[in-house]
């Protein structure tokens, strides 16, 4: 009798073609894990970028403000020193409290339209963010 050799070849190619397409979708998930880590770092530069920009604009507004409220309670006090009789310093005081009250609200509105501009400088940076990790 003579010795038998079989080889079966049939297996060996499904194996090769399940390691190459094991091999592909390795390939294809790193590059979607690097452009995922890519879209990330951009959309964090964006964010910071925003958040520089949005600070810059809140602090200039905010010492805008504080200026408005320096040049507003020196007017006040202004028109109470140029008073001269006890009849007229009582009318420059009432006139000064009310200067001093809309100075107030001059710089409440400064500072708001600040912190206004400020937030929608974030929230568009937050949404290309958004856009870029879609």
């Amino acid at each position: 009798m003579k010795p038998e050799i079989k080889t079966s070849f049939k297996n060996t190619g499904a194996n090769i073609v399940n390691t190459i397409k094991d091999e592909i979708k390795n390939q294809v998930n790193t590059q979607i894990d690097n452009a995922k880590e890519k879209a990330r770092a951009e959309a964090d530069k964006i964010l910071k970028e925003a958040e520089v920009k949005s600070k810059a604009l809140r602090d200039a507004g905010y010492q805008a403000a504080e200026e408005i409220r320096k040049q507003g309670y020196a007017a006040a006090d202004n028109v109470v020193k140029e008073a001269k009789n006890p009849l007229a310093k009582i009318a420059a005081q009432k006139l000064a409290e009310k200067m001093e009250k809309e100075t107030d609200k001059k710089v409440e509105a400064a500072k708001r339209e600040a912190d206004d501009k400020a937030n929608k400088i974030n929230e568009e940076a937050r949404k290309k963010a958004d856009e870029l990790l879609k």
